[in-house]
């Protein structure tokens, strides 16, 4: 079994400040608990590794039963990285590949417009994971069949062959080192640990893992921090019950 690292999330959309870069800002983003824009989206984290089998299993998982949540919830991904004694490098659990992966899914995430998050990004990572995530080509592909513009792409792109991608993943292993998690993938629901999958199966869960489970967490953290029920949480709650750990 695995014992592996990443974790956190918050809103998608990456604005960069004066004097500020886009992957200072990424970083700052990743340390908010609390509901955001869009439609104060609720912050999932799935942590996990771009080559790892339970990290795919997750975005399966999530990608299942999220667009059923379009304004209650945004999604991020943290990735497993070791950082070097003076944290401006990092090394992949799976290889130098697995980096190059890593990189490509976090310029995805930093420059796709934040109402996009639960639309595209998880289709595009979906596609992306159920290919050779090392290679450039079957980003662009997968960013070609959900609609990305053309100028879109290429910002991705650039971003991951260029110094942005080493400075998110850096950013990425340092959210990982900083909420000291172990294994992949874990879960983080408005900034708490809500379940963790390593080695093919579901634990820590109390409030359960079931696609059901993991709405009613979602949809009770967004009311508290929105203050009121969202309409779509009725419907997607009463057709996915929740159903205990396993």
């Amino acid at each position: 079994m695995h014992s592996l690292a990443p974790c956190l999330n918050a809103a998608l959309e990456v604005k960069s400040a004066h004097g500020q870069s886009r992957a200072n800002a990424l970083a700052q983003q990743s340390s908010l608990v609390v509901c955001h824009a869009p439609a104060c989206a609720c912050p999932i984290a799935v942590a996990f590794c771009a080559l790892h089998a339970d990290g795919r299993y997750c975005e399966n998982h999530f990608l299942s039963f999220l667009k059923q949540l379009p304004t209650v919830a945004s999604v991020r991904t943290e990735y497993i990285a070791k950082l070097d004694d003076n944290s401006a490098t990092v090394t992949c659990m799976h290889g130098k590949g697995e980096c190059a992966g890593n990189k490509l899914q976090l310029c995805l995430q930093a420059h796709l417009p934040a109402d996009k998050n639960i639309d595209w990004y998880l289709d595009i990572l979906k596609c992306h994971s159920q290919g050779d995530v090392t290679e450039p080509k079957e980003m662009k592909t997968c960013m070609t069949l959900s609609g990305v513009a053309a100028d879109a792409q290429e910002k991705v792109l650039a971003c991951a062959s260029g110094p942005e991608g080493d400075q998110l993943l850096v950013q990425s292993a340092k959210v990982v080192k900083e909420r000291d998690v172990k294994k992949s993938c874990t879960v983080y629901i408005a900034g708490k640990r809500r379940c963790i999958r390593d080695g093919g199966r579901w634990y820590d869960c109390p409030g359960g893992s079931s696609a059901g489970a993991f709405m009613k967490q979602i949809c009770d953290a967004h009311k508290a921090s929105s203050g009121s029920a969202a309409p779509e949480c009725a419907a997607a709650v009463a057709a996915n019950p929740s159903t205990p750990e396993h």
